[in-house]
C-alpha cells in the first residue's frame, strides 16, 4: 500500500539534516492531527449535527399569511392568517433522536478518522526510523572501509603486501 504524500514529508522532516533534533512519534501524531484537512472537515461535521440536533427540538415557525381579493378598492377585501403547526404522535421527540443520531455517528467517524490517521503517521514514522537506521549502518560501513582501505595503502607502502592487497581493499 503505497504511502500518502503528506506522510511521506512527515518521514522527510523526521529524519532532517544530520544532527539536528529528531521529531517525536507524540510530536509527529499533534503536527499530523493539526494540519490533516480532512480530520478538521469531519471535526466541523460533529459542529453541524449538534446544530442540527438543537434545530430538531425546536417548536416549529408560525405561519403569517394574507390575500387580497379584488383589485378595485372600494370591493377588495384583504384576508390575514395566522397558523401554527401543532405536531403529534411525538414527531418532533422522533426528529430530535433522529439528530442525536446523527451526531453520534459524525463522532465515530471523527473517531474513525483520527484512527485511521494514527495509523498512518505510526506507519510513517516507524518507516522512516527504520530509513533513518539503515543511513547510520551504511555510513558506519562506509567509514569502516574507507579505514580498511586506508590499512592495506599503508601496508603496501610498508611493504608489507603487495599492491594487489591494496587494489582489493578499493574494490
Amino acid at each position: 500500500m503505497p504511502i500518502p504524500r503528506k506522510i511521506a514529508l512527515l518521514c522527510l522532516l523526521l529524519a532532517g539534516p544530520a544532527g539536528a533534533e529528531t521529531l517525536s512519534l507524540a510530536q509527529a501524531l499533534d503536527a499530523a492531527y493539526a494540519q490533516n484537512p480532512e480530520l478538521a472537515a469531519v471535526g466541523r461535521e460533529i459542529g453541524i449535527a449538534e446544530g442540527e440536533r438543537r434545530q430538531a427540538g425546536l417548536l416549529p415557525n408560525p405561519e403569517l399569511s394574507w390575500e387580497v381579493e379584488d383589485t378595485r378598492r372600494s370591493t377588495s377585501t384583504t384576508t390575514v392568517m395566522l397558523s401554527q403547526a401543532l405536531e403529534l404522535g411525538g414527531k418532533r421527540g422522533a426528529r430530535v433522536e433522529l439528530a442525536q443520531a446523527g451526531q453520534s455517528i459524525a463522532q465515530l467517524q471523527l473517531e474513525r478518522q483520527r484512527n485511521a490517521l494514527r495509523a498512518e503517521v505510526i506507519q510513517a514514522y516507524h518507516g522512516a526510523l527504520r530509513a533513518q537506521t539503515a543511513l547510520e549502518l551504511a555510513q558506519q560501513s562506509q567509514a569502516l572501509t574507507e579505514r580498511g582501505v586506508r590499512v592495506a595503502e599503508g601496508r603496501v607502502k610498508a611493504g608489507q603486501s603487495s599492491p594487489v592487497e591494496a587494489t582489493r581493499a578499493q574494490v
